[in-house]
């Protein structure tokens, strides 16, 4: 993943979410705030997920 200022961590925190609540629709805000990270972490998460087709 990108060097965009997150740790493993925080990418294992948005993955147990995005995998455990599949049906649920997540805005970056809604995610962030579940997960107890900065927004601008999860949204590099989410963008290197993207990025990969995941």
């Amino acid at each position: 993943m990108s060097d965009a200022g997150y740790t493993p961590l925080m990418f294992e925190a948005v993955m147990r979410q995005l995998v455990g609540y599949l049906h649920e629709e997540w805005s970056l805000r809604s995610l962030a705030r579940s997960t107890r990270m900065p927004y601008t972490a999860g949204r590099h998460i989410c963008r290197d997920l993207v990025e990969r087709g995941m």
